[in-house]
């Protein structure tokens, strides 16, 4: 995928994104705010550089879920497109569900496993950390 522009958006449209370049990281989070703002067990997320991450249409809502999460919605159709981390603004993490071909991104890792739900246990060969991965980008 080297030096592709990755695109996506909500399911109405209005909202649209490009991400210059290939993620930095993709993975499961199994953090309860993932589970309730996406009603799924998990949330696959990736992870890129904000300087690679552009809003091309529309203004999504912003929610502030946590002291330092925020979560960018489409105020129309409601799709949760990305999370970013109030305390470092140098990542966005858009959620891979919403490129319009997620086919090309594969999630390898989990996080958050301390809160995964016991009858959701999808690719248990992926490693998995308590609560968020490494700093060591490599792991």
């Amino acid at each position: 995928m080297a030096n592709e522009i990755l695109e996506g958006g909500c399911h109405c449209g209005s909202i649209r994104y490009q991400i210059h370049g290939d993620p930095i990281a993709c993975g499961y989070c199994h953090c309860r705010d993932c589970q309730q703002t996406s009603g799924g067990p998990a949330q696959v997320w990736m992870a890129v550089a904000s300087a690679n991450f552009e809003i091309t249409a529309g203004k999504p809502t912003v929610y502030e879920s946590s002291e330092y999460g925020r979560r960018y919605f489409c105020p129309g159709c409601g799709s949760q497109l990305l999370f970013a981390d109030a305390r470092d603004s140098s990542l966005m993490f858009p959620n891979a569900g919403t490129l319009y071909d997620p086919e090309g991104i594969a999630p390898a890792m989990h996080i958050w496993v301390d809160r995964r739900l016991s009858w959701f246990d999808p690719s248990q060969h992926l490693p998995s950390y308590a609560r968020n991965a490494p700093q060591d980008r490599d792991s």
